[in-house]
């Protein structure tokens, strides 16, 4: 059972100008947060971009336009306390950020506007791929230039242009862990190549020579080349080449305002910036850290829960733990479905390991609160299986085993490591810090389900005390009743009818026995299937609420489902919630004469999950701008009577217990979509 587990760790963090972090801060202040700002800061700095997508890579989707929304969704997911956390540990590690770092971000922004735009004339058909090249091209020289004594740049090899070394090689395994698509990883990595080799290389490869071509070299010459290298005319890049900057996010940078400057070090890096800090900067920076972190992943499901951890540990420790492991009240060491695979987890319980076992390093990391590992010098057992066990199924050669600070229990999250690539102490309390927080939140909501548990076993326990008293208090007076009407034929013997309407009489008092006696025991429901058929679903909703929202106010509503689907993994009644929900605001947004689209395309790959796509489309007056910052968010509502402001809110968190996503799109005057992307039933 072999199963070796990545390794996540870049071989060092790249700076990110210190006014975009400090600029993100303030947006992350603000209530609600304007995400969109935060996004666009995210997608100007190489520094801030490529380790979100190295913790949480792209899995080789091709990116037409859809990168400021991968971009979103990551950032969503991470949570705004979880990413403060990590630009305050960018800050306190890193310091200043060297003037020539500074430069090199600066001038990749503009080479990714500039890459852009030759993409856009020259009709390339993923443009965020040619923003990606030109915004990441330089990430061996930012390497470089921020850390100078921890790389040496290395020069490639006499005759072998492809081979990297030192720093290139660095940079290459930055690339690689973004998971980009083949042509944009080529890209990146190719550094040294012929004019010749450019000019037959992948078209993304030609945009991106072709704008540092441009932008490093002489115009006269360096248009020509380009012009036959692209099939553009000359005076087309004459023009384009001054206007490279066009392409606008939303930032609330001047860049003017830094334009020549040496950078500063933002406020909440001065306090840590001297070398050597002290144990009271060390306290300050773990406890602010803390904080942050507990913030960031408490009262989350279970599922968002450990996506967020698993997304935060990459960020923030560049690695992520692959179990984490609690004592149960009898002392058994039991994993939390927080890390690792079912495989994984299942194996480690049928060890049946307990908190006592003298023998291994894990449980004495647990009883002990100290960081404990587990390398041995060769491949034989030693004194523990258990932990021989672990460390052969996750594929390293040993553990190590860090303690979490966990109320009420003791906890160990396990890490599979090399011997020659143990992490620092610095990282490990980092991730005993989200281990810990993660295990706290999720066994806090494993109490508050046993207590709810017990307080509906006590109510069912209490009714059916109190329903067996009813049906022994009811059956006294019925059963009097029955003898009564069983005399009345001898009574009156000559009333015709009378026998069969007594008949009809008593077979009716049976059955309010019968529903007597069946209120002593509570109602036992059938269990909801765990998927649905989004077809047959989208059918009936339409049937039932097409008229009463939609038809009966003038509004067209449209409905286009792709045949074959396959079910999804959600029950129908929590699907039918969330649509149910979008419905309503979508015919509260339209005026007679609107057009409301439900569309079901099919299927698509969303972080590598099969998922049926599910679009729900209106050309209302869109959202307003201070709602898309915070957009599921609950709020209050200016509706009027019977509306809660939490109709959207509900959606989201629906969506995240099942593992499934949503995008909004709208724009003021056009309209609003949603983008629901619900797991498929077979894909777990």
């Amino acid at each position: 059972m072999l199963r070796r587990t990545p390794i996540l760790s870049s071989p060092t963090r790249l700076a990110a100008l210190p006014e975009h972090c400090e600029t993100v801060l303030h947006l992350l202040d603000q209530d609600p947060v304007p995400l969109d700002e935060v996004v666009g800061i995210f997608l100007r700095d190489p520094g801030l971009l490529q380790p979100l997508l190295a913790a949480s890579p792209l899995e080789g989707e091709r990116l037409d336009n859809a990168l400021r929304t991968r971009v979103t969704a990551r950032l969503e997911r991470l949570g705004p306390e979880l990413l403060k956390a990590w630009l305050l540990q960018c800050g306190l590690d890193g310091g200043v950020t060297p003037p020539e770092a500074a430069k090199l971000a600066r001038e990749a922004m503009a080479l990714a506007d500039f890459t852009l735009a030759l993409a856009a004339e020259s009709g390339y058909p993923y443009p965020d791929e040619a923003y990606l090249a030109g915004l990441l091209c330089n990430l061996g020289a930012l390497l470089s230039a921020t850390h100078p004594s921890a790389l040496e740049r290395g020069a490639p090899s006499p005759g072998e242009p492809h081979v990297f070394a030192g720093t290139e090689a660095a940079a290459a395994r930055l690339v690689a862990a973004c998971g980009f698509p083949p042509p944009l990883e080529d890209a990146l990595v190719l550094q040294h190549a012929l004019d010749e080799q450019f000019a037959v290389a992948h078209p993304l490869i030609r945009l991106l020579w072709s704008a540092r071509t441009l932008v490093h070299q002489d115009a006269g010459g360096a248009v020509e080349a380009v012009a036959r290298i692209l099939a553009l005319p000359a005076r087309t890049l004459a023009a384009l080449r001054p206007a490279s900057a066009h392409i606008e996010f939303p930032c609330t940078i001047d860049p003017a305002s830094t334009a020549g400057n040496e950078p500063v070090a933002p406020p909440f890096v001065a306090p840590f910036a001297s070398p050597g800090p002290t144990a009271y900067a060390q306290a300050l920076r773990d406890a602010a850290l803390a904080g942050l972190i507990r913030s960031g992943l408490s009262g989350l499901a279970q599922q968002a829960l450990a996506s967020r951890l698993a997304l935060a540990s990459r960020l923030l420790c560049q690695d992520l733990p692959q179990l984490i492991i609690v004592a149960s009240e009898d002392d058994t060491l039991r994993p939390l479905e927080l890390a690792g695979d079912d495989a994984l987890r299942r194996a480690y319980a049928e060890l049946g390991q307990r908190l006592d076992d003298e023998t291994s390093a894990l449980a004495l990391a647990a009883r002990s609160g100290e960081v404990t590992s587990h390398v041995p010098e060769n491949a034989a057992p030693g004194r523990s299986m258990h932990d021989w066990h672990l460390a052969r199924w996750l594929g390293r050669d040993g553990l190590i085993c860090i303690p979490l600070p966990i109320s009420g229990t003791r906890g160990v999250a396990v890490m599979g490591v090399d011997a020659d690539a143990l992490p620092p102490p610095s990282r490990r309390r980092l991730m005993a810090q989200l281990s810990g927080a993660a295990a706290q939140a999720a066994l806090d909501q494993e109490r508050v389900a046993e207590a709810r548990a017990r307080l509906d076993a006590d109510v069912q326990a209490r009714y059916r005390d109190h329903a067996r008293k009813i049906v022994h208090e009811a059956s006294n007076p019925l059963t009097i009743i029955k003898s009564y009407l069983e005399m009345m034929p001898k009574r009156h013997p000559d009333a015709d009818g009378l026998s069969h309407e007594l008949a009809i009489v008593n077979t009716e008092i049976d059955r309010l026995a019968r529903l007597i006696d069946a209120a002593a025991a509570p109602p036992q429901e059938a269990p909801e299937p765990p998927q649905c058929g989004v077809g047959e679903l989208l059918h009936d909703l339409r049937g039932l609420y097409g008229d009463s929202l939609f038809a009966n106010r003038g509004i067209h509503f449209e409905l286009r489902i792709a045949s074959g689907l396959p079910p999804v993994a959600m029950p129908c009644s929590q699907l039918k919630q969330v649509l149910l929900n979008l419905f309503r605001n979508a015919s509260e947004a339209l005026q007679p004469g609107g057009r409301f689209s439900v569309v079901v395309p099919g299927q698509l790959l969303s972080n590598g999950t099969p998922c049926l796509e599910i679009r729900v489309i209106d050309n209302g007056p869109g959202l307003p701008a201070d709602r898309l910052g915070n957009l599921f968010a609950p709020r209050a509502s200016h509706k009027g009577a019977g509306h809660q402001g939490i109709g959207l809110s509900i959606v989201a968190e629906i969506l995240n217990s099942w593992n499934a996503s949503v995008l909004c799109r709208s724009q003021p005057g056009t309209g609003t979509s949603f983008q629901l992307l619900v797991p498929l039933a077979d894909s777990k």
